[in-house]
């Protein structure tokens, strides 16, 4: 985080930090890109709610409660037994809500993502995750979760990656038709407007 706000204060960076929805909308007035902090896992606040504050103040406006393993929050997408949340992310959830710190479930299992989605009191984000129901995949989501995260007023960001928009069999490489599938299926299931492009490829 001390790296990126170094590079957005620098001169002539091209850069805006965002922190409020008005940022984005300065961002595209001036040319500028809008840099939105995020995380990939809760790992550096441990088990402190404290610390979800004090990142807020430095910045930090979205964070997945897990990776692909398990957290502190609750159980990532490749771990097996499936836990959900724990205690400790039961309380995160409402923390993150009250600071404005947005929630996203893009690795988490779908225990934990639904369980999620029904406890928070804002919307909930599927950034990067595509649809089960069109591959089985493991980071993929089930139709109850991604309907779940829909319902608190969230986006599924349907991704083109290419491990997401697969089956697993080498005769049948992913194709754009495949993406085309996974957004059709999630607007169809909650509606176009639930629906985003996370495309999971880093720019920078």
């Amino acid at each position: 985080m001390g790296e990126w706000h170094r590079k957005v204060n620098a001169p002539n960076s091209g850069w805006r930090l965002v922190r409020t929805a008005d940022d984005i909308l300065a961002a595209q007035a001036e040319g500028t890109t809008g840099l939105i902090m995020g995380w990939q896992s809760l790992t550096p606040i441990g088990t402190n709610l404290e610390r979800i504050a004090a990142f807020h103040a430095l910045g930090l406006r979205i964070a997945q409660l897990t990776y692909n393993e398990a957290s502190a929050a609750g159980d990532g997408c490749l771990e097996e037994r499936g836990g959900g949340l724990t205690r400790f992310g039961r309380l995160v959830i409402p923390e993150m809500n009250r600071v404005g710190v947005g929630i996203d479930l893009s690795h988490c299992g779908d225990r934990t993502a639904f369980e999620a989605a029904r406890t928070s009191d804002k919307p909930v984000f599927l950034t990067h995750a595509n649809a089960k129901a069109v591959n089985d995949r493991v980071r993929n989501k089930l139709d109850e979760t991604i309907r779940a995260v829909a319902a608190t007023g969230g986006v599924i960001g349907v991704s083109i990656h290419g491990f997401m928009n697969w089956d697993g069999d080498p005769g049948h490489p992913p194709t754009l038709a495949n993406f085309v599938r996974h957004a059709q299926h999630v607007a169809d299931l909650v509606g176009v407007e639930h629906v985003g492009i996370g495309t999971d490829f880093s720019a920078v």
